[in-house]
């Protein structure tokens, strides 16, 4: 008993448990209670109905994510928060044995004790960084991602350590990583560095005969995009892409095509996002860190450069993807660098452990207790509910049997989702995003959830379907010619123009965005404001008034703006109560409703332009 007591506490994996829990109960602590930004609503309701996300699939996430929702603990959205912190707790203890095994194999004098502390504490600091935290707290594919990084990396470091051990564990890292590509496509980058990993040791050339081992259980894993044309043929509730139409919609969606544009594609990105990258590198590493991953790289590079070239190329082909992607939240695309990164800080606390007695070298524990420190206000999400009572009010304003249009996805579109496919919320609203319009599959797939709505306008809608199908078949050549960029705009004016005559005898509203941006767009209608809509009618009956149930919550609830999110919602949220409160002054001549609306612009933010001008329109 004594020495299994003894083998316990000398255990790489029972500190990596202990690290493990730790990190679960802070990320739980701060977890998100439900709804969260952009694709958070749209990704639960996809794994509810295991229905087909948005590009370019994510057939893992939403396999394991819909038996995640058949456990009764709690609601879906909030069992897909805590999914996202079990992975990245179970990602930093894995993490920590490979910490522990590099650290062995760069030196062979390293006391045992002391590379486990090492480990534990390099990561610890990575559970801690903005960048894991921030994913540990909602939905989002990002966090299995990690988990499946740090299982292969250490896959792939063992299969080159144990060599009786070769086949199978290169088997598993094959598996581990075609697992990666069916949860995250971007992964494809990280194979160059991946394949050097693995045949460290040994020459490439003296490997190649046993790459079966590892490309057939990739090939196995990703059999698992199959299930993508599959559900879609079921018709699910959230069936982005309807990928059963054909072979080339299936693999317009994979390769996630549409979001194409913004790969390489703007010469300002590269510098927007290695700034970007520098201060969350330095926000993770805690900027002092920094220079002690370049400690060790060099390390590495003398004890061990295979090692050291195979991760090397692993962050080039991280960065090649990231830094020339031009989308606002690139921070996630930087994980497995980091990842690398903090292994390398680990490798470059070994000179200062070496200098350090037994008992002061514990001391290292304080660097995470400090990153701890620094980053928990900023992540603590535990009454984070904006998104959730931002839509609340959209469906609250909604008239019965109301049309929205919006394009408002990051506040709204995908949390509408979830609460009217999961939550059963509202269904009678219908929820039209326009920017989606603009792809081949959503206008068949809204006519098949609403094919009253749509019934009346399909002249209009194979008109430009016409010009949208040669659009997506070669986009760049199509946009070449001024007379095909002129008739497709016109006919998506005259579609969604159509949209609104004829269904005449329904509430139809847009957010505030929509109603000058598309140049035609609802000609001879009037728009009233109501809540965080406008109500658009040909007659002069004006809207009811803007509800206010939900609206004092919302408002303390934005009120916090530490990012670009939330900094948005604020924003939209204060400028729809400044147009209702202008509406009820100067349409309804309402004093009483233009202080209650007032009062509400005032608990947002009380500093603001809008404020100063709803207080100088009614000093009193």
């Amino acid at each position: 008993m004594q020495d299994f007591k003894q083998q316990l506490i000398q255990s790489r994996w029972a500190h990596a448990a202990l690290l493990f829990a730790a990190l679960f109960v802070l990320y739980l602590v701060t977890l998100v209670p439900g709804l969260y930004f952009t694709d958070s609503g749209e990704l639960a309701a996809a794994c509810a109905t295991w229905g087909v996300a948005h590009p370019t699939g994510y057939p893992l996430y939403t396999l394991v994510g819909h038996i995640i929702t058949f456990l009764p603990f709690s609601t879906p959205i909030t069992l897909l928060n805590a999914f996202a912190s079990f992975c990245c707790a179970a990602g930093c203890g894995i993490f920590s044995v490979l910490a522990y095994n590099v650290l062995m194999r760069t030196n062979n004098q390293l006391k045992p004790n002391v590379a486990r502390l090492i480990a534990i504490t390099s990561a610890a600091v990575l559970g801690a960084s903005p960048l894991v935290w921030q994913q540990a707290t909602s939905a989002e594919v990002y966090s299995l991602n990690f988990l499946l990084l740090c299982a292969t990396l250490l896959a792939v470091e063992r299969s080159t350590a144990l060599q009786n051990k070769f086949y199978s564990l290169s088997a598993l890292s094959g598996l581990l990583f075609g697992l990666m590509l069916c949860n995250h496509l971007s992964s494809v980058f990280l194979a160059p560095g991946l394949i050097l990993l693995w045949s460290s040791g040994s020459t490439l050339r003296a490997r190649s005969k046993d790459a079966l081992w590892i490309v057939l259980p990739a090939l196995l894993a990703l059999s698992l995009y199959a299930l993508l044309p599959l559900r879609s043929a079921a018709l699910p509730p959230i069936n982005w892409g309807w990928v059963h139409r054909d072979f080339a919609s299936f693999w317009y969606h994979v390769r996630g095509t549409q979001f194409g544009v913004w790969l390489f594609s703007d010469p300002n990105v590269l510098n927007i996002n290695s700034r970007i990258f520098f201060q969350v590198a330095g926000s993770a590493l805690l900027y002092f860190g920094l220079a002690f991953s370049a400690i060790g790289a060099v390390l590495l590079y003398r004890k061990q450069r295979s090692l050291a070239t195979g991760f090397v190329v692993l962050i080039i082909g991280n960065l090649g993807i990231s830094l020339g992607y031009g989308i606002p939240d690139i921070d996630s695309y930087f994980l497995p660098t980091i990842t690398v990164l903090t292994l390398l800080f680990a490798l470059g606390l070994l000179p200062v452990a070496d200098k350090l007695k037994n008992n002061i070298t514990y001391g290292l524990l304080a660097i995470p207790v400090v990153a701890v420190l620094i980053n928990f206000m900023a992540m603590d999400k535990h009454k984070h509910t904006s998104v959730n009572d931002y839509s609340e009010w959209v469906l609250e304003n909604a008239e019965p049997n109301a049309i929205i249009i919006t394009r408002q996805w990051d506040y709204m579109c995908a949390a509408l989702w979830y609460k009217q496919v999961v939550d059963g919320y509202r269904p009678d609203v219908t929820i039209i995003d326009k920017e989606l319009l603009r792809r081949t599959w959503y206008a068949p797939y809204l006519k098949q959830l609403y094919p009253q709505v749509f019934a009346h306008i399909q002249p209009q809608v194979d008109a430009y379907m016409s010009y949208l199908r040669e659009f997506e078949l070669d986009s760049k050549t199509f946009m070449e010619s001024q007379a095909n960029t002129q008739v497709i705009q016109e006919r998506f004016i005259r579609m969604l123009n159509a949209l609104l005559d004829s269904n005449a005898n329904r509430p139809i509203y847009v957010t505030p965005e929509i109603l000058n941006e598309e140049r035609g767009f609802a000609e001879g209608y009037n728009g009233y404001p109501q809540g965080p809509l406008y109500r658009l009618t040909k007659n002069v009956t004006q809207p009811p008034r803007t509800r206010t149930a939900w609206l004092n919550k919302l408002a303390m609830g934005v009120r916090l703006a530490p990012d670009r999110l939330d900094s948005g919602i604020q924003s939209v949220t204060l400028n729809a109560v400044t147009n209702s409160a202008m509406f009820e002054l100067e349409g309804r001549a309402d004093t009483a409703a233009f202080r209650r609306l007032r009062s509400v612009a005032a608990l947002i933010n009380n500093r603001s332009q809008a404020v100063r001008m709803l207080n100088e329109k009614l000093p009193y």
